[in-house]
């Protein structure tokens, strides 16, 4: 070989031995990283072998729908936002008569006091009425939110000696058509036992008469959820060293 095809030999030999330990340490890569998934999901797997008894039950036995109960560090400023809630964006959606209606309630308890935020969202540039129920087991108790325009509001059920509900409504920017509103309220319930149903619907304030467009249909009861506090410690002393343990249902809620 002349000592020309050496040196052209050896340039494309110095190029490929980065190139051969780079995909040597790509390989290496994604050995390790199955490997450190295998064994979470095996730790995982065991975890969820030796769940108490006590625990499995409360699992068995969880309502159909329910909503998760935030534990809020203080109690909300009731200005219309969401800086005071953690997980503010994962709400619930709550069923609306149209498509073009949209609710999402986040729940939250502070000194055992039930707290709601309620992001609302319509492709149409008209007002909403909202009507909230609330039950514990002292009663039923139901109120009406349609303001005539953003700021504090105060709220009282049509069962006497419920309470009064205090609140605030903030319209929200959009772009485009449509209008967003956002709903912070503080109820006079404790909110570990309690359940509530928002209903929605677009007002029609056309020719003279106002009245809801769309009649909502019967509630759908949700059941508020604290996180599960012995839970929480059960899994803290018994996941590995170095990781983090949660227990999440089959639409990523987590209960603890």
């Amino acid at each position: 070989m002349k000592l020309r095809g050496k040196l052209l030999a050896l340039s494309l030999l110095t190029l490929l031995l980065p190139w051969s330990a780079w995909k040597l340490l790509q390989e290496l890569e994604g050995f390790l990283r199955d490997a450190q998934e295998d064994a979470l999901l095996a730790s995982a797997r065991t975890m969820a072998a030796v769940i108490p008894v006590r625990f499995q039950t409360e699992l068995l036995f969880l309502p159909e729908h329910y909503l998760p109960l935030r534990d809020l560090a203080r109690r909300p400023e009731l200005d219309g936002y969401d800086n005071d809630w953690p997980e503010a964006g994962q709400g619930r959606l709550f069923d609306t008569p149209g498509e073009d209606l949209t609710v999402r309630v986040v729940a939250g308890s502070h000194d055992g006091q039930l707290h709601l935020l309620l992001n609302i969202a319509s492709e149409q540039e008209r007002r909403v009425r909202l009507r909230l129920l609330a039950r514990d087991p002292r009663g039923l108790y139901s109120y009406t939110l349609s303001p005539e325009a953003p700021g504090p509001l105060q709220l009282s059920s049509q069962r006497d000696g419920a309470g009064q509900v205090e609140g605030f409504w903030l319209d929200r920017p959009v772009e485009g058509a449509g209008a967003a509103y956002r709903v912070e309220l503080s109820l006079p319930l404790a909110a570990r036992d309690a359940e509530i149903a928002v209903q929605a619907a677009l007002v029609d304030t056309g020719g003279g008469n106002a009245g809801a467009s769309s009649r909502p249909g019967r509630p759908e009861w949700v059941r508020l959820v604290p996180r599960w506090e012995e839970f929480s410690d059960w899994l803290a002393g018994s996941a590995l060293d170095s990781t983090r343990t949660w227990l999440v249902d089959p639409l990523g809620w987590v209960l603890a």
